[in-house]
């Protein structure tokens, strides 16, 4: 006899629920996806690409190429995108909002998995072993799905499986020179080899459950791993470097004059690196902070591109300049975070939408787009600045101090080395600091925007 039966409904019994295990025996050996099985899943590709994402980021700083470092970026965005729309399926479903962590378990992997010889090595078992896999996993996924039940999932799934597949397709272009360098081939295949190894030692990309430890681990065939995010990075050979920017016009043609925004966009790709390095390096922040940051640096790659593309097309190269650079590994994450978007882009925006009308008068609307489309990025950057910082120093920084506080910090720090400063007394680089409009117009490049270039 049913008690506390529902008044209408004959048979729904309005008394707790029969425990888990019944009901698990209740439901036998279906063969569809129940909404546990796809919160597993999601779960644990979420965990996985993300653990590739920052280790892809690392080895940014380790590229030789400008063209390598301003393209791979895009794909930590693309990725991240990728992580968002699983979590966004993720979330419609019970149990779903959870907050993700790496699984402890694959931490020795993607360790041993990174730490490869050159980038011509991690990249091809980056794409051909690991994401190629990763690729057959969304589709076995999809596969497994009900056309009706999980249709949502299903859309979702597509869309992730036809990108993924335009990676390959960018990867094996980016990577063609490899087979006809017979010595470089040998390297990279004894890394690629060695990667399906730990591929096979976890049970394979989607195993949701991998059990095993280090001592499973095969032996890495390199001793002086070239990545991630090594000491001193990589730069294109091209480029003659300078630690500051360009001081005449023998280091930079357009120095001081409206052109010199279009030679100020292209230097951008000086700020890929230290990014890259924050987004492998820093703890303890949300997986939100990460969207955002990827989104942050594709622009800086953007930035540096289109002003190398209208360099390029005012009949002028990389070898035409000498191109400030950060020469060592970033090691004071937060503080760099906070000098980009509270000092270097929020101080930006006078100079470059300034420059806007001048270029429309000497009748260059191209040249014009570039600080228009700039600052439309700033903008944004700077929104990310200010609600992510606050964040980063209170979770690594263990400092509570308001986004103000912290912004102004900065600035009293920087007005202790910047050459822009030098010799002013103590109470006149503090009384600078204090304020913003004050600090910017300090620190401001000299420009002529009555002069061309």
């Amino acid at each position: 006899m049913i008690t506390n039966a529902h008044p209408k409904i004959k048979g729904l019994e309005l008394s707790e629920n029969l425990p888990d295990a019944e009901v698990e025996a209740l439901w036998g050996n279906i063969t569809w996806l129940r909404p546990k099985d796809h919160v597993a899943k999601l779960r644990h590709f979420i965990s996985f690409e993300f653990a590739l994402t920052r280790l892809l980021a690392g080895w940014v700083p380790a590229c030789p190429s400008y063209e390598w470092k301003t393209q791979i970026p895009q794909r930590l965005f693309e990725d991240m995108q990728h992580i968002c729309r699983l979590r966004e399926r993720l979330r419609e479903l019970p149990g779903g909002t959870a907050e993700i962590s790496s699984n402890p378990a694959l931490a020795k992997f993607f360790a041993a998995i990174g730490a490869a010889d050159s980038l011509e090595s991690f990249l091809s078992a980056f794409y051909f072993e690991i994401k190629r896999d990763l690729l057959q996993a969304y589709q076995e996924y999809r596969d497994l799905c009900d056309p009706i039940f999980d249709a949502p999932t299903i859309y979702m799934l597509e869309g992730i499986i036809q990108e993924k597949q335009r990676q390959l397709d960018w990867a094996t272009n980016l990577l063609q020179h490899v087979k006809f360098n017979p010595e470089l081939f040998a390297v990279v295949s004894r890394w690629r080899d060695y990667v399906r190894q730990c591929i096979t030692r976890i049970g394979g990309v989607a195993n949701m459950k991998p059990a095993w430890n280090e001592k499973a681990l095969p032996r890495s065939p390199v001793d002086t791993p070239a990545g991630p995010a090594p000491e001193k990075p990589k730069q294109d050979p091209r480029f003659k470097l300078l630690d500051r920017f360009p001081l005449n016009k023998q280091e930079d043609p357009f120095y001081a004059t409206l052109k010199d925004i279009i030679f100020q966009n292209a230097t951008e790709w000086q700020v890929i690196d230290p990014m890259c390095y924050i987004f492998y390096g820093v703890r303890n922040m949300p997986l939100d902070f990460f969207i955002d940051f990827s989104r942050h640096i594709w622009d800086e790659c953007r930035h540096a591109l289109m002003g190398l593309r209208r360099l390029r097309e005012l009949g002028y190269d990389i070898k035409d300049f000498h191109w400030p650079h950060y020469g060592t590994r970033l090691e004071a994450l937060e503080d760099y975070f906070a000098e980009l978007t509270m000092v270097g882009e929020a101080c930006s925006f006078t100079r470059k939408k300034g420059s806007i009308v001048p270029f429309l008068r000497f009748g260059d609307p191209h040249s014009a787009m570039l600080p228009e489309i700039d600052c439309v990025d700033e903008r944004l950057h700077v929104r990310f600045g200010r609600r992510w910082l606050p964040v980063m120093f209170k979770n690594n920084k263990r400092d509570e101090r308001p986004l103000e506080v912290l912004s102004e910090t900065t600035r009293l720090r920087l007005a202790q080395d910047w050459t822009q400063f030098e010799g002013l007394s103590e109470e006149e680089r503090e009384k600078i600091a204090r304020s913003f409009a004050g600090f910017c117009m300090t620190i401001e490049f000299a420009l002529d925007f009555t002069v061309y270039g």
